[in-house]
Order: C-alpha cells, then structure tokens, then sequence
C-alpha cells in the first residue's frame, strides 16, 4: 500500500530566458515599466481629485474666516460680560487654530504636488 504519491514539486515562478511570471504553466508578462498614476486615472480622474482638493481648502479657510469675523463681531457686541466676552475669545482663538490648519494643509498639498509631480492644485 503507498501511503504517499509523488512529492509534488515547487511551481517555478520566474523563467529568466522568457522574461514572464509562470504561475502553474500560465505566462504573465512582467511590465518593463511603472505607470505613473495620471495614466491610471486619466485626465477625468485626475481633475475630479484637483477639483476636490481645490473645494476642500477654498471651503475650509472661508469657514475659518467667517468664523474669524464673527468672533470679532461677537467681541465687539458683547458690552463688556464676561461669559459673551470668554465666547468671542474662544471663537476668534478656534478660528486662527482653523486657518493655520487650513494654510498647513495647503502647504503640504503643494509639497506633494512638486515632490510627486501629481497637480493636486490648479
């Protein structure tokens, strides 16, 4: 009786002389290059992601700016309490955090946009 056939055989993956991947008798060719990302996405994919990232940051520093404006509104019509003069103070020191965020966020897509070379930013 035999307990055990054949021992099988590890499938042989790269064949230098044919310069393609064989995984069980089935060729692969391997890319003589690495695609940029532009071509995956094509010109509409890369678009809709600067669009995007363009409406993101003109969104978020008009909101902090607003927010900005309407602290100082709130200080200035406050009359000198306490409690609506703490508010205007904490709104005007959220909204400066926000616009710093804001401006930091900026920077690194341009860092990413000149390092990578991918326009995020129009």
């Amino acid at each position: 009786m035999k307990l055990l056939a054949e021992k099988p055989q590890p499938p042989q993956i790269l064949q230098p002389e044919s310069q393609s991947l064989k995984i069980d008798g089935t060729p692969f060719p391997i890319p003589q290059s690495i695609q940029p990302i532009m071509d995956k996405a094509g010109p509409f994919g890369i678009n809709i992601l600067t669009f995007g990232v363009s409406v993101l940051l003109t969104v978020a520093i008009l909101i902090g700016l607003f927010s900005l404006i309407w602290g100082g509104v709130e200080w200035i019509i406050s009359g000198g309490e306490k409690t609506k003069l703490q508010s205007a103070r904490n709104r005007i020191i959220y909204s400066v955090f926000g616009l710093i965020i804001s401006l930091l966020a900026f920077a690194i897509v341009l860092l990413i946009t000149n390092f990578f070379g991918v326009p995020l930013i129009k």
